[in-house]
């Protein structure tokens, strides 16, 4: 278990080193394509305000769901016969509110 536990250790904290050297770099480049063609920010900026636009009218949009996909989902319970070990109600209620969340129909979805 202490081999498992080390691994798992260095990985976070590899992980998280990582992740914190890493930035998105969309606001350089951009900045670097209006310096180099000025004719396009025009251009570049119509585009942004129409995928604007576009994104809040599909959010207000009351027929946007699409269909229902299926997607089998397993799930494997590691335990030694304890108090670690979830009932089956537990995962049927993680995918019911996963379903819930993904779907847009939670009660607090309103605060999203």
């Amino acid at each position: 278990m202490k081999p498992f536990l080390s691994l798992f250790f260095f990985l976070t904290v590899f992980h998280l080193h990582a992740q914190s050297d890493k930035h998105c770099g969309a606001d350089e480049m951009r900045f670097q394509l209006h310096q180099e063609k000025p004719g396009l920010e025009n251009h570049a900026l119509q585009k942004e305000n129409e995928l604007e636009n576009f994104t809040q009218q599909f959010s207000h949009s009351a027929n946007r769901g699409g269909p229902v996909y299926i997607i089998p989902v397993v799930f494997h319970v590691i335990h030694n016969y304890g108090a670690e070990n979830i009932s089956d109600a537990q995962i049927i209620d993680a995918i019911r509110v996963l379903n819930l969340n993904y779907r847009h129909q939670n009660p607090d979805s309103v605060d999203i």
